[in-house]
């Protein structure tokens, strides 16, 4: 059994469809699965960088901070070998990231920040819906949150945002560069994958995507089981 020390789960979608949901849903069934979700690291880069008036400094920070988790992690899952009992080690930790990353040149660079080593590959997963099923679902997260928890997006900036900007990727399908896809694969991504969620309910669309990480670990010699559901 290959003693794979980890790897990450990216959740890339839109503000409001759902990306948050899912990863709960996979803390459920994915073994060794924890969660780091796009609004810790702006907890920590917001009170220091203001990203209106310093949007490069932003990048950079949010880049090197991202680098820093991913080697971190790494260092600590190699020691962590050696103080779990065997049974638990046969199985690699599962890092589930979420966050909105378009297309833009900045945001395709902290894009490409989270293909660290193929130590700790990566594998991509985009979440994507129509227009009007994602306004639906950010109406209904921010009914949610009218305790005190403020909405990032309004439904006009949504609109604006899915008119003006695509959802980045690795692979571009306009130009098929084997050379470039080799790179990618040598610098550690697994598989990139978009799942359309208009008719899914959460529970389907996890178990989705848990199907792509248990084939593309499958691929490199390791084998995963998801955890046993209780009915």
């Amino acid at each position: 059994m290959s003693t794979l020390p980890g790897v990450v789960i990216l959740l890339n979608g839109y503000p409001g469809v759902g990306k948050s949901s899912v990863a709960k849903e996979l803390l459920k069934i994915l073994p060794n699965s924890k969660l780091l979700e796009y609004h810790s690291l702006r907890a920590i880069i917001d009170p220091l960088i203001d990203k209106e008036k310093e949007m490069d400094r932003w990048i950079e920070m949010k880049k090197s901070l991202l680098q820093t988790i991913l080697k971190n992690l790494s260092l600590n899952n190699k020691s962590n070998n050696h103080n779990h009992n065997h049974n638990h080690n046969q199985q690699p930790l599962i890092y589930i990231f979420t966050s909105h990353l378009c297309a833009t040149p900045n945001r395709l660079s902290i894009l490409h920040s989270h293909l660290f080593s193929k130590n700790l590959p990566l594998i991509h997963i985009l979440l994507n819906c129509s227009t009007e099923i994602n306004l639906r679902r950010l109406n209904s997260r921010s009914k949610k949150e009218e305790e005190g928890k403020k909405t990032l997006i309004d439904e006009s900036l949504l609109y604006e945002l899915r008119m003006e900007e695509e959802l980045g990727r690795f692979y571009d399908f306009n130009n098929s560069n084997s050379n470039s896809n080799s790179n990618l694969k040598e610098n550690g991504l697994l598989g990139e994958f978009e799942i359309q969620t208009d008719n899914l309910m959460l529970n389907q669309t996890a178990f989705l995507i848990s199907e792509y990480i248990i084939e593309s670990l499958r691929e490199i010699g390791i084998l995963i089981r998801l955890n046993p559901q209780t009915r």
